[in-house]
């Protein structure tokens, strides 16, 4: 490599991102001849992201070693330098469920009544759920050389656990 090349050798930080996501949404309408109409909205929004970052390992740099001054971006759950593989994965359901009915009555025109009034009357029910599940793991003491596996640390711990396990989903 020529003195001018400025390329990095190793990287400490490669993000590798999966993003899914999958609205679905419905909505009905019915009006009867008389009075009344139906309306009914359902909509549900599914998303599913995947983070997989490395911080590679750096027990080897000179400027790191012996409480040099060189930079070091250290991983999200281990502190020293021998690197770290972190597994993020989220999963996330929101379902809205909206109905309403209009009642409408004029009782000049509805009833033949001499009464000019008309009365609007609205009734709605609204439910929202929302489902959060993440599932986070990490790997701790990387080797030196690439490619890195989840399996290639010497230590793997869970970091963070709500529901089932990504692979159970």
């Amino acid at each position: 490599m020529a003195p001018t090349d400025n390329k990095k050798i190793k990287n400490n930080l490669i993000p590798i991102l999966f993003f899914y996501l999958l609205p679905i949404n419905n909505e009905d309408n019915y009006k009867f001849p008389k009075f009344i109409e139906l309306d009914t909205r359902y909509g549900l929004n599914y998303q599913q992201q995947q983070t997989i970052q490395t911080t590679s390992n750096q027990s080897t740099n000179a400027s790191l070693i012996g409480g040099g001054y060189g930079y070091y971006w250290a991983g999200a759950f281990v502190d020293d330098y021998t690197g770290e593989i972190d597994n993020y994965n989220d999963k996330r359901t929101f379902q809205n469920w909206l109905s309403k009915a209009t009642l409408t009555f004029d009782l000049a025109k509805d009833f033949n009544m001499n009464v000019p009034l008309k009365f609007t009357t609205l009734a709605a029910y609204d439910y929202r759920k929302n489902v959060d599940n993440y599932y986070t793991t990490y790997g701790q003491s990387l080797p030196l050389d690439p490619p890195f596996t989840f399996w290639a640390p010497r230590k793997i711990a869970l970091a963070a656990n709500r529901g089932p396990p990504c692979s159970e989903r």
